[in-house]
């Protein structure tokens, strides 16, 4: 058995757009147009065939074809090839999935048009009239009310990824009349540009086209060059974790200053579109798109006041673990104010398909306790089921730990009422804000199948096992732990 002290709960466990990615990938553009940047982010996926009824035309000048469908009236000059004379019907299978999402009337999208240009060389369209000397400079993509600029990019992928993200700009300014501050008007955009692509063949031979935007990227090869976690991770490791309430605070610069601010906005989209507590009123911010000021997010923020610290701790668990596949609902941390002061024994019931769990037990600072865990858990089922014990399975590891492995890490209870006695605020050097929100990886303590530790402040027990991120689905079962007082 160890022992040790366990210091103080920190965290649980442990439009122009896009931060340039590599600045060899930069299509070429005139230096005359100077102003704004945008940043470059490359995917890669399987070209789709031409729709059957897209329009082609060639203007008077025969370099800049003309490409058109219900909701978007594209001009090119790049060759003619499936992946390019698609995109303006693979714009049109978009327009429902953005209905669906901002909740519009079924027939509010019936007369939304954009034009877009499509480029390899700005030149030529700045010839022709088409490129505005006034437009900011960019590298990826521009909107400016029903028309957007893009240049062409390595990818079939990135180049409908890039369509999206400016076309939901146009989306949120037609039916809104606004996008928000910048965090919520980039990561929007960000967030539903992130698209899967599938079709299917009927025994006929008709060929269905399905679109689905907001996805969690899962896996390098399918996002090739995406690079949101690379750019979240390297500005992990330089800056730190940005908190909720600095990204709010992303002015109208910041994303020109920053490269990773593009990531960050993103990242803050999709937590608020899948965490329990604020899905339903984060789908509502759009229709405020007018309001631009930092009332935006406090109203927002005001609403979740009571449940905020919470939010604050899940921001960080998915932070610190976002990768290919994360699912969002198992990370989620199950909370549970105490109902049983450890006095002589405790007990409580650990489920194996959910990240951190409070046990419910609170445990007094000072005190030695002994932790003992036993059962039999499932933690994958490839080529066979795998079974687990506390001490998990030296098969495979996530984080240089065995994967299955119990661990264990302490919340202060942070409300002085039901704090134990004496001098309870002389030993609490932190503030609760910060007891609530914060914990250190140091602080993560393995319980395996038994541990004993010793507490420096009166705090509540969070067990779980230790899962890749994106594994959790073929987990079954749970075990039990009994915490013992010793001292």
């Amino acid at each position: 058995m160890n022992s040790f002290s366990v210091v103080p709960w920190i965290i649980l466990g442990s439009s122009c757009f896009f931060a340039i990615f590599f600045q060899n990938q930069r299509p070429a553009k005139p230096k005359a147009f100077r102003g704004k940047t945008a940043t470059q982010i490359v995917c890669s996926s399987r070209a789709y065939p031409a729709a059957p009824n897209i329009q082609k035309e060639r203007s008077s000048q025969g370099t800049i074809r003309k490409l058109t469908s219900n909701h978007l009236t594209l001009y090119t000059d790049l060759p003619s090839t499936p992946a390019i004379d698609d995109l303006p019907q693979f714009f049109d299978l978009a327009v429902p999935e953005w209905t669906e999402y901002f909740q519009l009337p079924p027939t509010r999208l019936d007369q939304f048009h954009l034009t877009a240009y499509l480029m390899k060389d700005s030149q030529r369209f700045a010839e022709q009239k088409m490129f505005p000397k006034t437009l900011p400079d960019f590298i990826a993509g521009y909107q400016l009310g029903d028309e957007i600029w893009l240049y062409e990019q390595p990818t079939d992928y990135y180049r409908r990824h890039l369509l999206l993200h400016e076309g939901t700009h146009g989306v949120v300014k037609y039916c809104f009349g606004g996008a928000g501050p910048p965090w919520y008007s980039e990561g929007i955009a960000e967030y539903l540009a992130t698209h899967t692509l599938t079709q299917t063949v009927s025994a006929s031979g008709k060929v269905k086209r399905k679109i689905s935007l907001g996805q969690m990227p899962d896996s390098n090869e399918k996002f090739l060059h995406w690079g949101r976690f690379k750019m979240l991770n390297d500005s992990k490791e330089n800056k730190g974790v940005r908190s909720l309430d600095q990204i709010f605070a992303f002015d109208s610069k910041t994303h020109y200053r920053e490269n990773d601010a593009y990531a960050w906005s993103w990242a803050s989209v999709y937590f608020f579109e899948n965490h329990p507590l604020t899905q339903k009123s984060f789908r509502k911010l759009a229709a405020k798109g007018k309001d631009r000021s930092a009332k935006f997010s406090q109203q927002f923020r005001k609403k979740h006041a009571k449940e905020w610290h919470l939010i604050q701790a899940d921001w960080k668990v998915f932070i610190d673990h976002l990768d290919f596949g994360y699912q969002f609902a198992p990370m989620v941390i199950t909370h549970r104010e105490p109902t049983t002061i450890v006095t002589t024994e405790g007990r409580a019931v650990i489920a194996a398909d959910r990240f951190w769990q409070s046990t419910g037990l609170r445990l007094e600072g000072g005190k030695r306790y002994r932790l003992q865990a036993s059962g039999r858990y499932q933690i994958d089922t490839l080529p066979d089921i795998w079974w687990c014990e506390p001490g998990g399975v030296t098969l495979d590891y996530y984080r240089q730990r065995p994967l299955g492995q119990l661990m264990g890490i302490l919340r202060p209870l942070s409300d002085t009422k039901i704090l134990s006695d004496r001098s309870t605020k002389e030993r609490r050097k932190h503030t609760d804000e910060e007891a609530r929100t914060t914990l250190p990886p140091s602080t993560l303590f393995v319980i395996g199948t038994s541990v004993d530790i010793t507490p420096q402040y009166d705090s509540i027990l969070y067990c779980g096992i230790n899962e890749k991120p994106n594994q959790w689905h073929d987990n079954h079962g749970e075990l039990q732990i009994l915490v013992s007082l010793i001292e």
